[in-house]
């Protein structure tokens, strides 16, 4: 029988689990912005998927937006030091959670 440890309302199997997962994930998945063209920027690393953005001439649109609430801020931060246009329209590739859950 495993025994489960809580931390943060996180069940984990090891004590330190959570931090051993994040501790994982800063080395694994390294923050990436990659410029495609003068309009279009792919995220890689921000969170358990990728995002993409476009920017038009008086607006942006945001190809998925992450994971969560937290990655979707961080990912906000990052657009904001590339373009001072607003995100007006979002596009889902799918409905899973690390696709929408930043919105």
């Amino acid at each position: 029988m495993w025994k489960q440890y809580h931390r943060g309302g996180i069940a984990m199997l090891v004590p330190n689990g959570a931090e051993q997962l994040q501790a994982y994930a800063n080395r694994t998945f390294e923050k990436n912005i990659l410029k495609v063209t003068e309009h279009i920027y792919y995220f890689t690393g921000f969170g358990h998927s990728n995002a993409t953005l476009l920017i038009g001439d008086t607006s942006c649109i945001l190809v998925d937006v992450l994971d969560s609430d937290v990655r979707g801020e961080t990912l906000k931060q990052a657009i904001a030091q590339i373009t001072d246009k607003p995100v007006k329209t979002i596009i889902y590739t799918h409905g899973h959670p690390d696709h929408r859950g930043g919105a």
